[in-house]
């Protein structure tokens, strides 16, 4: 899977998948792209502006992200995610997995 790069500051890598979708058939590609990105201490932030749909397999893959990447002192923040699909993520319960801060300049946005 494609991930660009958008920005990348002090301790802040801000990246987005190159998809219209996050499902099954691309949702370990989407896992394993993100994974050489990890390192202690990082705040990767995911841009999913271009992202309008992701199935059990997709949430599936954020979780593992988010859980492995915790392991190792990572940050991961999904921002620009359309109000349909926050809406998903709150209905699949994960609003208490992912929280928002209140800090953010990102006014749609959740990090764990």
């Amino acid at each position: 899977m494609d991930i660009k790069t958008l920005s990348f500051s002090n301790d802040t890598l801000t990246v987005q998948p190159l998809v219209a979708a996050l499902v099954a058939r691309n949702a370990a590609h989407f896992a394993g792209a993100l994974q050489p990105l990890w390192r202690s201490g990082l705040r990767l932030e995911v841009n999913l502006s271009r992202v309008d749909r992701f199935d059990g397999a997709g949430v599936g893959a954020l979780l593992s992200c988010q859980r492995a990447m915790q392991r190792q002192g990572c940050t991961l923040v999904l921002t620009q995610v359309q109000p349909h699909l926050e809406r998903e993520l709150q209905a699949c319960g994960l609003h208490a997995l992912l929280a928002t801060p209140s800090d953010s300049p990102f006014p749609n946005h959740w990090v764990h």
